[in-house]
């Protein structure tokens, strides 16, 4: 059995004052630094451990607003932020373990 663990909206932002519906480039610039730091803390509970087969960052981000239902859509700039600084935290613990993007909704 191999874990893909997978650090989605769940990760940190549920409960954080975060609406989803109503982010926009200055929400997200305000959450990815915290987002990071969390992948970076989780990170650092397994690094070295071999339990976590890859690190997935995100999930379905492209996702069209109208039809997200379980998943939040981030813009493909937005993305790109959070994606660079989560690569960059979890590296700085676990320089080892795969990391990969959310999957896409649009193909």
């Amino acid at each position: 059995m191999k874990v893909l663990m997978v650090f989605t909206h769940q990760l940190y932002g549920e409960g954080a004052g975060y609406h989803w519906p109503s982010m926009d480039t200055g929400r997200w610039n305000d959450l990815i630094p915290k987002y990071a730091d969390y992948a970076k803390r989780v990170a650092a509970l397994f690094a070295n451990t071999g339990l976590i087969s890859a690190y997935q960052i995100w999930n379905e981000q492209d996702t069209r607003p109208e039809n997200a239902r379980a998943a939040v859509p981030i813009s493909a700039k937005d993305y790109a932020n959070m994606l660079t600084q989560t690569i960059r935290a979890i590296r700085s613990v676990d320089g080892k373990t795969p990391i990969i993007t959310g999957g896409h909704v649009g193909g």
